[in-house]
């Protein structure tokens, strides 16, 4: 910056207000009043690189015609959440054990032996991984299956991170040391250990990059689970409705729909939807 320390920059409530309005048009991401100080952690560091001095210069850079790569950085820059490898356990067994088993004998009796399963909201790429594998784990790698696993995210930086697939030691601590031998490869880089997913497992997952919220629905075919969870959290109540209706529309009849551990079907959508517990839907 010229001489204006990034600590230094205040982000006003007018900025805010902008700032969290243009995020909201872009990606669907409500990020409320009460968040001003979230919000300047994760956009600080690029004032800096572009040596500013004030939210509203980064503002008027913003609302230029040649500004996309710019938007594409805020998006990707507010919308990294935290995630984890099975993350939500009963979900994954849920999963595996039932909605799966159950699927299977429902497209066998029609000799349709195809999954189509879409993880809508992927991040780094933890949870489409933890869906395959607990695809192969129970279907094995040599299966005459047809599986299409699409993992989406707004983030196009999170898609990038997710396709590369490597993971710090912190960041698979807590899954079993059999699946990591199974599935992960240990690279030895300055002398920091790291895991990347390996070629086999990468093979299952179609990344892409996709708003959720802009973007127009138009799959080539209905999914047998959807999983879309912490997403609604983020989301005021109009695109959270206008979004359960969109992923009910996306599944197949009988489908599972999978959302966070806090996160609930509106009653509005409800009438479409059976509960099954764990914030798991399946579709009438």
């Amino acid at each position: 910056m010229n001489d204006i320390s990034k600590n230094q920059i205040t982000l006003s409530e007018s900025e805010y207000k902008a700032l969290t309005e243009l995020i909201f048009k872009r990606s669907g991401i409500n990020f409320g009043e009460a968040r001003r100080d979230l919000l300047k952690t994760r956009l600080d560091p690029i004032l800096a690189r572009l040596k500013l001095n004030s939210y509203n210069e980064y503002l008027d850079l913003l609302k230029l015609r040649d500004s996309d790569k710019l938007l594409v950085e805020m998006i990707n820059e507010v919308s990294t959440g935290h995630t984890l490898f099975f993350r939500h356990k009963k979900q994954f067994d849920f999963f595996r054990k039932d909605a799966l088993q159950k699927t299977k004998i429902i497209k066998t009796s029609s000799s349709n032996k195809e999954l189509n399963i879409w993880c809508a909201a992927s991040s780094t790429g933890e949870e489409p991984y933890s869906i395959a594998i607990s695809l192969i784990e129970e279907l094995g790698f040599n299966n005459n299956w047809i599986i299409n696993l699409l993992a989406t995210d707004v983030s196009t930086k999170s898609i990038e991170t997710a396709k590369a697939g490597n993971y710090q030691l912190d960041q698979i601590k807590n899954v079993d040391p059999k699946i990591v031998y199974k599935y992960f490869d240990r690279k030895n880089d300055a002398n920091k250990d790291h895991y990347t997913i390996k070629e086999i497992l990468k093979c299952f997952v179609s990344f892409k990059s996709f708003n959720l919220v802009t973007a127009p629905f138009n799959f080539e075919k209905k999914f047998d689970f959807i999983f879309c969870r912490n997403v609604l959290i983020y989301f005021d109540r109009n695109n959270q409705q206008d979004l359960e209706f969109k992923l009910i529309n996306a599944l197949n009849k009988e489908g599972y729909l999978f959302f966070g551990d806090s996160e609930s079907l509106s009653i509005e959508n409800s009438c479409f939807m059976k509960h099954l517990g764990q914030s798991i839907y399946q579709k009438l």
